[in-house]
């Protein structure tokens, strides 16, 4: 295996173990939640982009180890990766879901798409890791990082930590993908905690 893929692992099981083991409930004890959780932009840029169903049996069977040790279930790691492969499907046509990418791109050609997922869209489906990936997912970021992202939010919420949703940001180039077409690559995709006013 590739020491950086085998990295980036590791690097999601830690994250998946520090969300677990961190006590949000301290944080919300202090007059401003937030006060302890000054570094509050999370990058992807050593995550995996590939979805999870492209990788190589390899890389994917550790992908899938490190979602079962992150408490999700084989029909949960599933639905999941077709959540995720539906989306990189489609980046290579012009519409994504509620959003467009720029028309007659060209090689080299970057997108940076913004959008936020409020408290309650988040939850909306549950307030378990699964349910809350389910939502990151489907609004097209990569698995991996959905998952982290979830991991934080359903931790913050089981502690009763007031915040009002996510900002992301997830960058795109133009080129040929890993099918030899030309398309859209999901670059590093970053999220915020946006705070309660």
């Amino acid at each position: 295996m590739n020491k950086n893929i085998k990295s980036c692992f590791i690097f999601v099981l830690s994250l998946c173990l520090m969300v677990t083991a961190t006590n949000f409930s301290v944080l919300a004890s202090e007059s401003n939640v937030f006060k302890n959780f000054d570094v509050n932009i999370y990058e992807s840029r050593d995550l995996p982009q590939i979805p999870v169903a492209q990788m190589n049996a390899e890389d994917k069977a550790v992908a899938i180890d490190v979602m079962k040790q992150c408490g999700l279930t084989d029909n949960q790691i599933q639905r999941l990766i077709n959540i995720e492969n539906n989306n990189y499907m489609a980046n290579s046509i012009s519409t994504r879901g509620n959003w467009v990418f720029p028309p007659n791109p060209q090689i080299g050609d970057q997108f940076e798409r913004k959008f936020f997922l409020s408290k309650g869209t988040l939850i909306a489906g549950g307030a378990g890791v699964a349910e809350i990936s389910a939502v990151i997912a489907g609004a097209g970021v990569p698995l991996l990082v959905a998952i982290t992202a979830a991991g934080w939010v359903a931790q913050a919420i089981g502690d009763n930590v007031d915040f009002e949703g996510l900002d992301f940001v997830t960058h795109y180039v133009y080129g040929e993908t890993n099918e030899g077409t030309l398309g859209w690559n999901t670059g590093a995709t970053e999220w915020t905690v946006k705070k309660k006013s």
